[in-house]
């Protein structure tokens, strides 16, 4: 099994009694004292961590997306669904509301099918389509970034 640390930080877990969310004053508060007990709970476990940071992506992600709209000639408001990468829901959090964009054209599943890698944006354009929540001639604005600080984005038309 393998797990993506992040993932402990952001949405309620077992671990939630260790600190609870309202008294972290800081992201390194959290890391320093949650990270020993969950690299033990994980060792003993034998559970193998991976570990992401959200600087670069925070950074990043959008600059990628606003220009990605300039030069397709549109503003926010003229997308009708948005597809990022569904790496944790702490980062689709932060980008949503740092981008403004309404949650209601904003896509995240992942209690579903949580981060399938590569794979999320093809699942999620899948399952859009499969509830009605995109639909023909829809403007989708579709977003991914990788470990390997790749990054990409575009405009598609269902």
């Amino acid at each position: 099994m393998s797990v993506d640390v992040e993932e402990w930080f952001h949405i309620p877990t077992g671990l939630d009694n260790i600190l609870p969310f309202n008294q972290w004053d800081t992201a390194q508060q959290r890391i320093q004292y949650v990270l020993p007990r969950i690299l033990d709970l994980f060792e003993k476990n034998k559970v193998r961590a991976t570990f992401f940071f959200l600087g670069w992506i925070a950074e990043k992600h959008p600059d990628l997306v606003k220009k990605t709209l300039e030069v397709n000639g549109l503003k926010t408001e003229e997308i009708d669904y948005f597809i990022f990468h569904q790496a944790n829901k702490f980062m689709l959090d932060y980008l949503r509301k740092k981008l403004k964009i309404d949650p209601a054209i904003f896509y995240s599943n992942l209690l579903t099918t949580g981060n399938t890698v590569s794979s999320t944006i093809p699942i999620a354009i899948k399952d859009c389509l499969d509830n009605n929540l995109i639909k023909i001639n829809d403007k989708i604005m579709i977003a991914g970034f990788g470990v390997g600080y790749s990054w990409g984005a575009t405009i598609i038309t269902i």
